[in-house]
Parts: C-alpha cells; structure tokens; sequence
C-alpha cells in the first residue's frame, strides 16, 4: 500500500522585502513601495508585479527617489477580508519607528478601504512629515473622495 503525501505547503513571502541599497542614492530621498493584491488585470499579468512596475517607472520618471524597499501583502484590504495584512502593520510599524518616511503606492485604495481609517491614516502620516506618493490619485482625486479632511482640501495629501 502506497501512501500518499499532500504537497509541502508553500512558504508565504515575506511581507517586507530590502531591495535598495543601505543608503539613498546621493541627492535622493529613500521611499517603499506598499504593494496589495487586487483583482488581475486586463492583460493577465499578476497585480502586484505590475503594481511595482507602475511605481518604479512613475518614481523614475520624477526622479529624486531611490526605492529603498517594498511592503506586499498578498491578502484583501476589504473591511469584509479576515487575514491579517502583515505587509500593512510591517510598514505602519515602520512609519511610526521614523525608518519610513515617504510610501508609494498604486491607490489610496490600496491601503484602506474604509474612507474615514484612510483619512485618519494620511491624517497620522501627515502629522509625522511621511510623504504619501500615489500612482493613480492625484492630489485633486483624493480632495474630492475625502472632502472631510482639512489637510487634504489644503492640497497637502496624497501627492499625485
């Protein structure tokens, strides 16, 4: 009688992973990709892979930065989802130790899907000098989603 084994569970990537170097490249400012699993695209490529080429390619183009690293969680953000987002408390963590002081991300969506945490959660950055950079929001989309957040109608939210 032969028995049967399930296959090894797969391990779950990290949920922080150091890409950069040690230090910002001179005369830049060291910034993390926050990097969240959402439905896949048109085009069949993974969504976070593609998120990471958007940003890359958007930080690029504006120059100044140096990726230093990236925070993935591969889970949902819906208020409904029931896993843990390692990758989200991994860098809230690391804004609220100062390690963190600029997050790029795809869209404010990404980070929480409930509108009145987000605005607390930019609120907080804001009070900690932590620039938010985002792919998709630009600082006119995020006034007229958060019209509730004195900071953001200021224009000194998400910087597009």
């Amino acid at each position: 009688m032969t028995t049967v084994l399930p296959p090894p569970a797969r391990a779950k990537p990290p949920s922080f992973r150091w890409t950069g170097p040690e230090v910002p490249l001179p005369g830049t400012r060291p910034v993390f990709l926050y990097l969240r699993l959402s439905r896949a695209h048109g085009d069949g490529r993974d969504a976070i892979e593609r998120q990471r080429l958007d940003l890359t390619r958007k930080l690029a183009a504006e120059g100044g930065w140096t990726v230093m690293g990236e925070y993935v969680d591969r889970d949902s953000a819906s208020a409904y989802a029931r896993t843990e987002r390692a990758g989200w408390r991994a860098l809230n963590a690391g804004i609220a130790s100062g390690r963190v002081r600029a997050v790029a991300f795809w869209k404010l969506d990404r980070t929480l899907r409930i509108a009145s945490r987000c605005l607390e959660w930019v609120t907080s950055c804001q009070q900690q000098g932590v620039t938010l950079l985002s792919h998709q929001d630009s600082t006119e989309g995020a006034e007229q989603r958060h019209r509730g957040s004195e900071t953001l109608d200021r224009g000194e939210g998400v910087v597009g």
